[in-house]
């Protein structure tokens, strides 16, 4: 399949859309960060990838970022501490957006997603700067 068919699939679920400016979507990225497993790691650093983009605030379904993602378990990948991930289930859906590229794959929030995952959340939050947005509704002829 080609990319652009993959990603016009992936986007058939996006149930809406919001533009978040770049100093707002980065100060709640940095909270996020240091927030989640990372609030007592007093050498956690947050670093700004943003490129001084706005971001995009979608909804989507949780199968699109599961096929995106190619898990079936709901783990992203081995960093994320499955026994924190479980403290995390019960209040999955009051959990912050996941981040993700212009190819949908999660860049920060594997502990969340698969909170969201176990949960049984059909539509999943995510966030992904505005130019990756751009990048993949161009590329699926959106």
């Amino acid at each position: 399949m080609t990319l652009a068919r993959r990603l016009l699939s992936l986007f058939e679920a996006v149930h809406s859309v919001e533009v978040i400016p770049n100093t707002y979507a980065v100060a709640r990225l940095k909270s996020y960060y240091l927030s989640g497993k990372n609030k007592d790691n007093v050498h956690a650093r947050f670093v700004d990838t943003s490129r001084g983009d706005d971001y995009v605030l979608l909804v989507l379904d949780f199968r699109t970022l599961e096929r995106a993602n190619q898990h079936s378990a709901g783990a992203i990948d081995r960093t994320v501490n499955i026994d924190y991930a479980k403290t995390l289930i019960n209040s999955a859906a009051k959990l912050p957006p996941l981040l993700v590229n212009a190819r949908l794959k999660v860049v920060d929030g594997g502990h969340r997603f698969y909170a969201m995952y176990h949960a049984g959340l059909n539509r999943i939050p995510v966030l992904m700067r505005q130019s990756d947005y751009e990048k993949a509704k161009s590329a699926s002829l959106l």
